[in-house]
């Protein structure tokens, strides 16, 4: 008699709420104020976005200083001495890109663009290839090549925010052709659910 184990399920996520479409418009990197020499200051409030799939929290080993983002999506109001913070205690928080500063929510915005924010971080690099988690259904509509290429651009955090979106689109039907999701699967390196 063969020994077999019950195939293990996932809860499916619901992306409906989860990001609505034009809560981003993609910030220009390169668009930062020329003329100002001045750093952000401390005190200024930036708006911060969650791109987890899930809880996101932040806990300062400095100052015990704690951050919770409930979902993706979410926006906190952080200072900018709090995301230099976060960048010292724990990069990863940019270069995976579970983090995306929008721009300020103070006065601060008539001195600086938001492009200013990642300049003065040092973290621009990190969001070169960009792609947000309200666009990945767009990836489905891509060719084979399209989509490798897309996806070897990716950072390792994004990857997987988007192996659980790309989940919840073949759940919900949205992704249904079998040769977008072996594209994905080869570019991933990971065995995505299947079709029912």
């Amino acid at each position: 008699m063969a020994n077999t184990k019950p195939r293990k399920t996932s809860k499916a996520v619901d992306m409906a709420g989860v990001l609505t479409e034009g809560t981003f418009s993609k910030i220009d990197l390169d668009d930062t104020t020329k003329d100002n020499k001045n750093t952000i200051p401390d005190s200024a409030l930036i708006n911060v976005r969650s791109n987890v799939f899930g809880i996101l929290t932040f806990k300062s080993r400095r100052n015990g200083e704690m951050i919770v983002w409930d979902n993706c999506g979410e926006v906190q109001q952080v200072t900018m001495s709090t995301l230099r913070n976060i960048k010292t205690e724990c990069i990863d928080f940019f270069k995976e890109q579970w983090l995306l500063p929008l721009g300020f929510a103070d006065e601060t915005a008539e001195d600086f663009k938001p492009a200013d924010i990642y300049k003065q971080l040092y973290i621009t690099q990190y969001y070169k290839h960009y792609i947000d988690p309200s666009d990945y259904e767009s990836l489905c509509s891509m060719t084979p090549a399209q989509i490798k290429e897309a996806v070897s651009l990716m950072s390792d955090g994004a990857k997987l925010n988007l192996i659980v979106a790309l989940n919840a689109y073949i759940e919900n039907g949205v992704l249904d052709s079998l040769r977008a999701i072996k594209a994905f699967e080869e570019a991933l390196g990971c065995k995505l659910q299947e079709l029912n």
